[in-house]
């Protein structure tokens, strides 16, 4: 079967691409694995060997690999190896791919190509060595494949007829069982294992006796009122779940301490020993909202350690079950360990104690049902799985429900999970709601959600000690998202993991939700979870925990609505995206919370489509994507700065506009987290620029030192030759901008766009507006937390007020302190007061060449500046006024001189014949993306884009209008929704996305063709005929787009920003593109020995000048009178 000539004789065996939660790897994380089989008989190692796959990576593994056995297995795991060198710097691809074992002499030993893998199955040989392949649910890594079952076809997943919701009294809920199968369900987050056959005895020992409460003994059940009475065991009448029987406790307004009134949970036949397993559960309500803490005691009375299980609860009004599986540790038990044994010795716990008077309030507590085991085999922790025989379902609590089906010869169902959350609150903000397997989150050896006990967490983030939470473990669990009136917008299966610095050490931390391919190849989320950007893609969504706002403010406000602010003003920057949700981790009620898009390599796939291997992206100068080729010759370019051919060179590697915009915002925030922390930049490897993300503004304001230096500048300069081993990371981009000043163009770019944030982005009465718009939105959820004791971050009116009180008067001060930094050379040149309007919504202002947010200024310049204005479409500029009288005619200006100055630009609109003359129509064609390689329509397709823009003053329905990517045919798609949902009505100076890919509309509209993408031109015609519009646009790359500028304008460019049903925006890298255009006829009738043309628009109105993509008529009458008619379009 094997060929002698080879050096060594190994097999690939076993291998599992799509380990989602099945095959826990020594990195403590499910990654993916290559099994190998050594049918010899002698051993053979594998160091010195070769991995490798179809993607150019081959891997030489290290002395530490490993041995396999003479008819033995051995697992080579792949991923995760910055946590374990031994392990494969590369995964097994889930879309299938070749994996390639070679000698230490680069001959192959064996190899295989793998189909596209299945969720928690492994592809394996049948049987060890064989030659036949089969797909197992039942993984046996470093063990014969003898035991697996395997089978070729999957169950289709379980039908729920209710998704994840919210309700107040009871819900049913109906699940398919299809003929033959079975359906297991469990409701703790685990996963439903496969039915057992015939009778098993439990490996469970549950050492409460009475725990329903039904009989009389409470040996195990001890309680103490608040009132000083001591420890009784008492069980109530009527005082348990459903009106049975249990356990009734008081606690008061006016006592000591938080244990004066105590439940003891007491196994007075067991002491508790390091490394049990056991898991927990007892249901419990209050009259009251309220939260109580955990600790283990030996007897009662007998403290050992502050916490167990969760440490603390929110306790509700209405019957809830904790519910909790973990391992038992020192510090709970008491134990020491003895170096000279190698054990634990003294351990003395026998109660888990509930502090009930946490919150000083007189309130009653009621406990039933309560159990605490002990698992007492040597295997794997058994599931929680039950069996339904009809699939119905009644819950009268929140309840995490997952269900999957089984059935011989058949691989088992995906599961299927759906929250049910009892609550009597009315949110007005859309609930996230996350369920996972508990010991995912809380065992203090593979959990991510907790310290951990030492074992398997690293330390970093201010932690001296091993911290799990540190690690960047990923762990499966379902995700849904539900709306205010209870619909479950969105339920995927993904990837958590926690998220953030220091912060992680917070009570609730902030964690990733990340798309995978190990879920049957769900690596993107298809819903717009961001209002603000509806057309894009995420693969991650970020749920912070407000980060270091939550010290500074108890709040998770401030970074959100600065990043807001800054996105409002339109400004190119790039900024999360932000929503605020209520936040249910496990059925357990954590607050509001803040969903961002992430600030990774995930942010440029959302927003400019770039994959990971597309991508240069580095975090502290630390890469991350790619590598540094491009920013090392950056940091060669500024130092030549002052040369314009090197300026030149490293614009095309740097979006200047991008970079300052983000320069200018932070330091006029004067985040002093930053420049030697929080600075992450990505680059498409296509001939990109850098583009750097702005993020984790918590410290905005120098809210992180105290005692660092109040001027910005000058603060941000000290880094430049910064060695420290914790600062040091950004040093040569702090060199990069101030090398960028010794150039004069750069230098007044950066003037000018400081001054804009003072002035225009972060003017205080707009951004008081957007706060206070913002504070409203969340303060009655977060006021809505605080009454039911879920403190932490809920105080955001404390960040707004910081927001809007440092704002005000920032922009002189800030003017004075960028006057003050000797590198913009402004020492003697005068801070002026300014004040710039226009006195109609929608046009355009520029100084010096940079576009003025809001056309709207008010704020602080230097010096002599220049000024344009233009018009928006419809209108024409009249003059500029000076503080009321007219100052100028010119639409560009130069003002000199040194006093306050008020400037208001003036229009007025154009007369229809002036329109007529422009060419101006109703509707414009405004934007054009014919590679669209970026944003997606409502089948979460990447296709072509038109978008139409409304340069008129009222609504305007376009339904009955034509769209054509042909001049021949003009009428080619005539614009219907349809009995769709989508709207063909454009507001006033707003926008409308026709979808050019041929697919029925359903929420938006599709035309029935497609551009192409080497250019072309499209048309737009009123629904009589009587006017057109038309674009021309030349081929694109796919994070471009072609269109007008200003909205509505004449002159049309490839954009390098696309800006999707927004206003197009104007950047220093803007090509032209021509339309073609002719010089025109230049009357309207030309007459010759008797015989006439004459030229007319569509409406029958005559012509002088006809305009580029419109369509006329034009009519010849010969001596005879004889008539010809013709129809065309100007080109």
């Amino acid at each position: 079967m094997w060929t002698s000539i080879l050096s060594v004789i190994v097999v690939i065996n076993e291998l599992m691409a799509s380990n989602a939660g099945s095959v826990m790897s020594p990195a403590t994380n499910f990654d993916s694995w290559v099994e190998f089989y050594n049918p010899s008989n002698q051993n053979v190692n594998l160091a010195g060997m070769y991995l490798c796959d179809d993607a150019d990576h081959s891997w030489q593994m290290p002395s530490n690999i490993g041995t396999i056995p003479s008819k033995g297995y051995k697992v080579v795991w792949m991923g995760s190896s910055d946590i374990k060198s031994n392990q494969a710097p590369f995964k097994l691809d889930c879309d299938g791919g070749t994996i390639i074992l070679k000698d230490k002499n680069g001959t192959v030993v064996d190899n295989l190509q793998y189909p596209s893998a299945m969720s928690r199955t492994a592809y394996a040989r049948t049987t060890d060595g064989g030659n036949e392949w089969g797909w197992t649910s039942t993984p046996t890594p470093e063990a014969s494949n003898a035991t697996a079952v395997f089978a070729s076809e999957r169950l289709e997943a379980p039908v729920v007829d209710k998704g994840s919701t919210i309700f107040k009294n009871s819900l049913s809920v109906k699940v398919t069982i299809p003929d033959g199968a079975r359906l297991m369900y469990t409701t703790d987050g685990s996963l439903p294992t496969a039915p057992k056959g015939g009778a098993e005895a439990s490996p469970w020992t549950d050492f409460i006796v009475n725990g329903d409460c039904e009989g009389t003994d409470a040996t195990c059940l001890v309680s103490r009122d608040a009132n000083g009475s001591g420890d009784v065991q008492r069980i109530v009448d009527g005082a348990g779940y459903n009106g049975s029987r249990g356990i009734k406790i008081h606690s008061t307004a006016n006592a000591s301490n938080d244990w004066s009134a105590q439940l003891f949970v007491y196994t007075p036949d067991h002491v508790w020993q390091t490394g049990e397993k056991y898991r927990f559960r007892m249901m419990v309500r209050a009259d009251k909202a309220a939260r109580i803490t955990t600790q283990t005691h030996g007897a009662p009375h007998d403290y050992i350690n502050g916490s167990i299980m969760d440490g603390s609860y929110n306790v509700t009004t209405q019957w809830k079950e904790i519910a909790y599986e973990g391992t038992i540790t020192n510090e709970q038990t008491g134990a020491s360990y003895d170096y000279w044994t190698g054990q634990s010795t003294g351990a003395r716990m026998q109660s888990i104690v509930f502090n009930l008077n946490v919150d000083k309030k007189d309130n009653n507590y009621y406990f039933d049902n309560v159990s605490w085991e002990l698992y007492t085999d040597d295997g794997t922790t058994v599931e929680a799985t039950k069996e339904s025989k009809d699939g119905k379902f009644t819950f009268d609590n929140t309840t995490n429900l997952t269900v999957r089906l089984f059935k011989d010869g058949y691989l088992p169902s995906v599961p299927v999970t759906r929250s049910y959350i009892k609550t009597s609150n009315n949110y007005t903000l859309p609930i996230i709601s996350i369920v996972g397997d508990k010991k995912y989150f809380t065992d203090p050896k593979i959990g991510f959600d907790c310290d951990g006990d030492g074992t398997n967490g690293k330390t970093g983030n201010g932690q001296s000690s091993p911290k799990n939470y540190n690690q960047d473990w990923d762990r499966p669990v379902n995700f849904s998202y539900i709306s205010t009136d209870g619909e479950m917008l969105f339920n995927q299966d993904v990837n958590i993991s926690a998220s953030g610095g220091y912060t992680r050490s917070q009570q609730y931390r902030s964690f990733k939700l990340k798309s995978s391919k190990v879920f049957d190849g769900q690596n993107q989320f298809d819903y717009p979870f961001f209002p603000q950007k509806p057309y894009i893609r995420s693969k991650t969504l970020l749920i912070r925990n407000g980060g270091n706002d939550i010290w500074r403010h108890n709040a998770r406000f401030i970074d959100p609505a600065l990043e807001t602010i800054i996105q409002r003003s339109g400004i190119d920057l790039d900024v999360q995206s932000y929503v605020p949700v209520i936040e249910y981790v496990n059925g357990q009620l954590r607050g509001v919370f803040n969903m961002r898009e992430p600030n990774n390599d995930k942010f440029a796939y959302a927003n400019f489509g770039y994959d990971d291997e597309e991508l240069d992206a580095f975090e502290n100068l630390t890469m991350k994507n790619g590598d540094d080729t491009a920013i090392k010759r950056i940091f060669e370019l500024d130092k030549q700065a002052t040369d314009n051919s090197a300026y030149e060179e490293l614009q095309t590697l740097l979006d200047i506009d991008e970079f300052t915009n983000y320069m200018a915002a932070t330091f006029y925030l004067y985040n002093d987290d930053w420049p030697d922390n929080n600075m992450k930049a990505y680059r498409s490897r296509n001939d990109g620029r850098y583009r750097f993300i702005s993020f984790d503004l918590d410290y905005a304001f120098k809210g992180c030192w105290s005692d660092s230096e109040n001027n910005p500048f000058t603060n941000f300069a000290r880094f430049k030759n910064d060695s420290a081993p914790r600062t040091s990371y950004n040093k040569n981009i702090v060199n990069l901008f101030l090398n960028l000043l010794n150039n004069t163009d750069y230098r007044q770019k950066f003037i000018t766009t400081f001054c804009l944030m003072g002035g225009s982005v972060f003017e205080p009465s707009i951004a008081s507006d957007i706060v206070n718009e913002l504070l409203d939105k969340v303060k009655p959820m977060c006021q809505l937390m605080k009454q039911q004791y879920i403190n932490d971050g809920h105080d955001p009116d404390r960040a707004a007020s910081t927001i809007k009180n440092t704002l005000s008067g920032r922009a002189s001060t800030m003017a004075d302190y960028m006057k003050q930094f000797s590198a913009f050379g402004l020492s003697s040149t005068s801070k002026r007061s300014v004040e710039l309007t226009t006195d109609i919504d929608g046009a355009t202002l520029t100084l010096n060449g940079i576009n003025v947010p809001y056309a709207y200024f008010k704020g602080y310049l230097f010096g002599t500046f220049s000024l344009e204005a233009k018009a928006p479409a419809g209108y024409r500029f009249v003059c500029w006024k000076k503080s009321g009288t007219q100052y100028s005619t010119n639409a560009a200006i130069s003002v000199t001189g040194t006093d306050a100055v008020k400037l208001q630009a003036c229009f007025t609109a154009l007369t229809d014949a002036e329109k007529t003359a422009q060419g101006l129509t109703p509707i414009r064609i405004n934007e054009v993306s014919a590679a669209n390689g970026i944003h997606v329509n409502e089948y979460f397709k990447r296709n072509d884009w038109v978008e139409l823009y409304n340069t008129t003053d009222k609504d305007i329905d376009v339904a009955g209008m034509y769209l054509s990517d042909n001049e021949k045919k003009p009428l080619k798609y005539q614009i219907s929704k349809g009995d769709s949902q989508a709207s063909t009505t454009i507001p006033t100076h707003g926008y409308l996305i026709v979808w050019c890919d041929k697919l029925e509309s359903k929420d938006q509209l599709h035309a029935s063709f497609k551009l192409d993408a080497d250019g072309g031109s499209v048309l737009l015609t009123a629904a009589d005929e009587s006017w057109s519009d038309r674009l021309v646009y030349t081929a694109h790359q796919a994070d471009q787009t072609v269109g007008r500028y200003p909205d509505g304008g004449s002159d049309i460019f490839v954009m390098n920003v696309p800006t999707i049903a927004q206003s197009n925006i104007s950047t220093s890298y803007l090509v032209p593109v021509e339309q073609g255009d002719v010089t025109g006829i230049d009357i309207a009738q030309i007459s010759a020995s008797g015989s006439q043309i004459s030229l007319y628009n569509l409406a029958g109105q005559p012509v002088i000048t006809p305009q580029r993509g419109n369509c006329y008529i034009a009519r010849y009458t010969d001596a005879q009178g004889r008539v010809k008619t013709v129809k065309f379009i100007q080109k």
